[in-house]
């Protein structure tokens, strides 16, 4: 979603709160228009304030998390796929579902799971809300 288009009213905005609210996307691309010269749009009437722009997107993020968090837990207790793409230290094996929902597993794994799909059980969500956290089947 672009924040603060050129044009962009208050009305306008409000609504598209509002919309992303209800829908609780389980993921939202939120970034601000920044003018790029040579384009109609960097010439336009109506240039949203930096400021405004910014506390925009900040609000659209936080409204965005409130859904991934509620798509994550609708899948705690379920089994899925996940390709396994790589290890972080600290953190244990990390993947996406088909559906490119990330996906970690306990730091305790020791085998190599780099570009390999397995069978998970979801049992939680990370702290931060953006990954399930899973054991394998």
């Amino acid at each position: 979603i672009i924040v603060g288009f050129p044009g962009e009213t208050d009305d306008e905005w409000r609504q598209t709160l509002a919309f992303v609210d209800e829908m609780q996307f389980g993921h939202v691309h939120i970034f601000a228009y920044s003018p790029r010269a040579g384009t109609k749009a960097a010439g336009m009437p109506g240039q949203i304030d930096r400021r405004v722009k910014r506390a925009r997107s900040r609000a659209l993020h936080k409204i965005s998390a409130g859904g991934r968090r509620e798509t994550l837990q609708g899948f705690v207790g379920r089994t899925a796929a996940v390709l396994f793409e790589r290890h972080l230290p600290g953190q244990g094996w990390s993947g996406y579902t088909p559906n490119f929902l990330r996906v970690g597993l306990d730091e305790s794994e020791s085998r190599d799971l780099e570009n390999r799909v397995l069978q998970v059980r979801c049992i939680g969500i990370s702290d931060d809300g953006e990954r399930l956290l899973a054991e394998l089947v």
